[in-house]
């Protein structure tokens, strides 16, 4: 009982103290920054998920780690259970305060009630809104589509398509929109015989798409004419080969001071609609899933009445926002979105809009502080003096491992380096605002990953590049912890210049063999080297370097991770043909270096017993 109550006082109380603290200090710190003075907007990934999760991560490794290291593991039979008592704290105490953050943005976003969507901008943006008067121009709708893979080995395809829907303060009488475009060009006097789907629309001067003049009140348009192709050349270049069909509309002004030639809205409605497939299916099937999904999303978005919500939800700055605004210039590209408004639907109470998050908070809290009371009991408390001396020398312990893996030393400089050069590019990545989980493949190819097309043309740099490159972040730690893994193994044994050559022939293996598998495929990662790297530690084991019975241990380790990733290659979505290339010529560059490393090493020893007899003949 007394040990008990001992664990309780120096180890889980001190744990509650510094975890809840974190979680209240934290969340008041984000209130008043992000909330209620808004002093800064940060993508809502990095906001409520990757800053709050590194500050748990960083508080749990220095602070709650000496905690924990008051109680004598050396008792324990089984090996060091502190790596993952530290990450169910993480888990837990992360999950508390990502779901907290959330709670107070939700309970504490001001509701503001608007007679007209025109008002919006003369008064500071807030997270809610209440809409008396509008109009829906379902009409004038804008739309993009976007994929991503989603799953521990990309299994899933995630198709989304994104709608705004322009919100107006009432419909506009007899727009070109209701008679159409194409019937208003057919009604003029095509004098010059244009091609009058091509031909370049221009509207007092200035170049403008079909969805700009569907938006124009038909009786502001005063005159319409052709210009000839000859003409249009000489006056706008290349755009106008096919000749101009020149509008003049008439200025005005509506009683909210807004020009009525091209109508821009004040903001827009956000609907999304969204569907995931299997990611094994081939491009053509993918492409007959995307056509009947978005035939429903076009059946359900006309069939539904979007104006039924009850109150709007402003869409914060996040990838989500990126592709609304996206959709916004997809058809009309001489209109800016970079300052439009998205307000995503909301058809529940606006009182029930934190649903049960505020019990989670201390749910997922509450299930890792009980298993960490659970957990305590299983191992002694260690007696002052030991608790003392082990809490000064463990307070940079972890900070000295994570030095030892990504420090180069002697003997260990190539590993680390690529490992810090992949984690900065994709910190790089994730700054720009690309993505976090995941980015898009037109990203990717703009940072150099493979395609074949581009290399084809003339891009053959791809190849290198994109070894630096990952889709996402467990796409990147699975990586690196496998490059971590084989550097720790490989490099010391046969030299950081060898292991430089080897990894980037087996990268550049790899990409060429994901060129030549796939046709079409975006390609990225840092996995045919660090196969390459693998194949090459199996080389070496079969050779005459180590014992029969190291041989055996060894090589058995190497072919079973080696089979179990390729295995999951096949079942998900992974590029096993990069895996499968890189690691031939891992293999291949094995055996070609193990003359050189051979010789090293018997060098090494014969000198070694050279000094030993030495010291032997002085004694």
């Amino acid at each position: 009982m007394n040990q008990f109550l001992a664990k309780l006082r120096h180890v889980f109380l001190p744990y509650l103290f510094i975890s809840v603290t974190t979680i209240l200090a934290y969340s008041l710190l984000h209130w008043l920054i992000f909330v209620r003075f808004e002093l800064i907007e940060l993508d809502d990934m990095w906001q409520n998920f990757i800053i709050p999760g590194a500050v748990v991560v960083l508080v749990s490794l220095i602070f709650t780690r000496l905690i924990i290291k008051r109680l004598n593991f050396n008792s324990s039979k089984s090996r060091d259970p502190l790596g993952g008592i530290i990450v169910v704290i993480i888990l837990s105490s992360g999950a508390a305060l990502c779901i907290a953050l959330n709670y107070i943005e939700t309970s504490t976003g001001k509701l503001t009630r608007l007679e007209y969507i025109s008002a919006i901008k003369k008064q500071p943006l807030t997270k809610y809104y209440e809409l008396k008067q509008y109009y829906l121009d379902k009409q004038a709708v804008r739309s993009h589509s976007a994929f991503k893979t989603s799953g521990k080995y990309d299994q899933n395809f995630d198709m989304t398509i994104y709608c705004a829907v322009p919100i107006h303060n009432a419909k506009v009488d007899d727009t070109v929109a209701d008679r159409s475009v194409d019937s208003l060009l057919l009604s003029l006097q095509n004098k010059d015989n244009l091609n009058l789907k091509k031909a370049l629309l221009i509207v007092n001067g200035r170049e403008a798409s079909k969805a700009e003049i569907s938006r124009i009140p038909r009786n502001r348009i005063a005159s319409m004419e052709t210009i000839d192709i000859q003409r249009s050349t000489l006056m706008y270049g290349e755009k106008g080969k096919y000749g101009v069909i020149h509008f003049e509309v008439k200025t005005g002004s509506d009683n909210q001071g807004r020009s009525l030639i091209i109508e821009q809205p004040d903001a827009w409605l956000a609907v999304t609609y969204k569907k995931t497939i299997s990611n094994d299916l081939s491009p053509e099937d993918k492409e007959k899933e995307y056509n009947r999904f978005a035939e429903a999303s076009q059946t359900e978005f006309d069939q539904v009445d979007q104006g039924t919500f009850i109150y709007l939800e402003k869409v914060p700055k996040s990838d989500n926002l990126s592709n609304f605004r996206t959709a916004i210039i997809q058809t009309d590209t001489t209109q800016s979105a970079d300052d439009a408004i998205l307000l995503k639907p909301v058809y529940e109470p606006f009182e029930a809009r934190a649903g049960a998050s505020f019990g989670w908070i201390f749910g997922s809290f509450g299930i890792g502080a009980f298993i960490f009371l659970i957990v305590i009991q299983f191992f002694p408390l260690r007696n002052d003096h030991q608790r003392k001396l082990n809490s000064k020398k463990s307070n940079s312990g972890w900070l000295n491992d994570v030095k030892g893996i990504l420090w180069p030393r002697p003997g260990y400089s190539i590993s680390p380096v690529v490992m810090l050069l992949n984690i900065s590019i994709f910190f790089a990545m994730v700054i720009a605002g690309l993505g976090f989980l995941s980015f898009r493949s037109s990203d990717l190819l703009t940072w150099g990953a493979d395609y074949r097309p581009a290399v084809i043309d003339g891009d053959y740099w791809r190849l290198f590049t994109a070894m630096f490159l990952h889709g996402g972040i467990m796409h990147l730690v699975l990586n690196m912890y496998g490059l971590m893994l084989i550097g720790l193994l490989l490099e010391p044994v046969i030299g950081s210049k060898k292991f430089a050559i080897a990894y980037t022939v087996a990268g550049l293996a790899g990409s060429a063999a994901s060129l030549w598998w796939h046709p079409a495929t975006v390609g990225v990662g840092a996995s045919g080297a660090i196969f390459g790297m693998y194949g090459v530690y199996v080389a070496l084991l079969t050779t005459k370097m180590y014992t029969a019975a190291q041989r055996k241990a060894l090589l058995t380790n190497m072919a079973f991770f080696i089979g179990i990733n390729l295995l999951m290659g096949i079942k998900g979505s992974v590029d096993n043909a990069a895996h499968i290339g890189g690691l031939v010529a891992g293999i291949i560059s094995g055996y070609a270096i193990y003359p050189f490393v051979k010789r090293n090493t018997d060098a090494n020893e014969q000198e070694t017993e050279i000094m030993q007899a030495t010291e032997d003949s002085a004694v």
